[in-house]
């Protein structure tokens, strides 16, 4: 029995290292012309686990922020760590969609062998549209840093999954529902996937890619680069 126990635990313990990813939250809904609050989190919102300063938020430490405005302007954000998350502002000063992207691409390469994935540079994305009184934007245009992307299609409830601006077919893509809910689901040949939201509140849409070739980093040797992106979203 002590063995059992042991080797699960090994098993739970493995598979929680690997498992952490990026979401975005808002402080409150958002209005024109009044400060926006976006909080930018490192857990598992399917687990309900929000990671704390001092503790594992530190190794995502280096996380760069931008806001894609209504016109298509990227404006740098910046980011202050705060005790359950990495916090930053913005005024809507026009009515349209905005987007946050988040991205962090300097974390130290990692061994995860023993949960079968290998020595890797993790890197991860996160994004949300914050439409402000009505949709009136011209299509995002993302900073070159966000190289695995999620972002809702011109179909209701679909999603698009693109990697270095180009779609990511039979990618898995797992939906996470505010009750802690998850479901897995393939992209088609054009990247496209498709969900259908059963309750309210937000939901966070999760991809990983795993790009495969060696290389170093910060004196670091790695058999390949893992790519996490979320996407948050509301459903009302």
């Amino acid at each position: 029995m002590k063995i059992l126990f042991f080797l699960t635990l090994m098993f739970v313990s493995a598979f929680s290292v690997d498992a952490h990813y990026l979401w975005i939250e808002l402080g409150s809904p958002a209005k024109l012309g009044q400060v926006q609050e976006v909080r930018i989190f490192y857990g598992e919102f399917n687990e309900g686990v929000r990671e704390v300063r001092g503790g594992r938020l530190d190794e995502l430490a280096g996380v760069t922020a931008w806001l894609i405005t209504p016109d298509g302007k990227q404006l740098p954000l910046v980011l202050t760590t705060e005790e359950k998350f990495f916090k930053t502002t913005f005024v809507p000063a026009t009515a349209g969609k905005y987007t946050i992207v988040a991205v962090n691409n300097v974390r130290g390469v990692v061994d995860w062998s023993a949960s079968g994935i290998g020595v890797v540079r993790p890197t991860y994305y996160t994004y949300r549209e914050i439409v402000v009184v009505q949709d009136q934007s011209t299509a995002a245009q993302f900073p070159s840093e966000a190289m695995l992307r999620i972002s809702p299609a011109k179909e209701k409830n679909s999603f698009a999954v693109q990697f270095n601006g180009k779609p990511l077919s039979k990618a898995k893509v797992f939906f996470h529902a505010p009750n802690e809910w998850s479901k897995e689901l393939s992209t088609d040949e054009k990247g496209i996937v498709t969900f259908n939201p059963l309750w309210k509140g937000q939901y966070i849409v999760e991809c990983i890619y795993l790009e495969k070739g060696a290389g170093s980093f910060n004196g670091k040797s790695f058999e390949a680069i893992r790519h996490r992106a979320t996407l948050s979203m509301d459903v009302q």
